[in-house]
């Protein structure tokens, strides 16, 4: 069972993703937080949310919202 909020630290070891990922989730508005201070805790039911929000990325749901980053040009046929 999860404790009422998380240090940023453990909402990320939870998520598997790094603190710097976190922060930016948090300043994207992706994932709510509480400032205390210089320091943010993860409410439990912010993290819950996010997680109920993004279901699990299949290949091709991925595929799809990929862009490519640059079109090349072949030339003319």
């Amino acid at each position: 069972m999860l404790p009422e909020v998380l240090t940023a630290r453990e909402a990320a070891a939870i998520l598997r993703v790094g603190r710097n990922q976190l922060y930016q989730a948090v300043a994207r508005g992706q994932l709510g937080a509480i400032r205390i201070g210089r320091s943010i805790r993860i409410p439990r039911q912010a993290l819950l949310a996010l997680l109920a929000s993004t279901g699990p990325l299949t290949a091709s749901s991925h595929e799809q919202t990929r862009q490519p980053a640059t079109q090349v040009r072949q030339g003319p046929p």
